[in-house]
This record gives C-alpha cells, structure tokens and sequence, in this order.
C-alpha cells in the first residue's frame, strides 16, 4: 500500500443508516490517487445521470489527500451537486 493511504473507504447511507467499509486494491490508489480524482471517481460511477440535488440519490463526498493529517499544507475536497446549479428541462 502506497504511503499516507490506509487502504479503506468508508461509506455512509444517511437514509437507512448503513456503512460498510471498501478495501480498493493497490491499483486503485495508484490511478485514482485521492482528493478530486478520487471524489470524482465515485461521483461519475455511482451517481444517476440527472440525480436532482436534493434527492437522497445525490452523493455527497468527502475526500482527503494523501498529505491531510500531516504539516505539509493539505486540503480536504468535499464534493457534491449544488442546488443552485440546476437546469429546467
């Protein structure tokens, strides 16, 4: 395992109150290395086209970098669809 990974994600259903932990293997980090690589992985692979952004379809995503925890400058990306973006069709 890569440095500054821990080799879990956790995942959290606010709506029937259920977590499970993945553990991706080695590759997984190496291609989708953390922060908005990572946030945006699992936004395009487990988000519906056209999820309304207040439904309890749209994710919300909180994403480190390999960096956060330690004293270099490190952020945390949070993503999600933002209400204030959406479209009429």
């Amino acid at each position: 395992m890569p440095f500054g990974y821990s080799g879990n994600i956790l995942h959290v259903n606010l709506s029937n109150k259920e977590t499970w932990i993945e553990h991706p293997k080695e590759y997984f980090y190496r291609t989708y290395p953390g922060r908005w690589v990572l946030a945006l992985y699992y936004m395009l692979n487990r988000m519906k086209p056209h999820t309304d952004p207040l439904s309890p379809d749209n994710l919300l995503i909180f994403a480190p970098g390999v960096l956060t925890g330690t004293p270099a400058p490190a952020k945390l990306i949070e993503l999600g669809l933002n209400w204030l973006i959406k479209k009429d069709k």
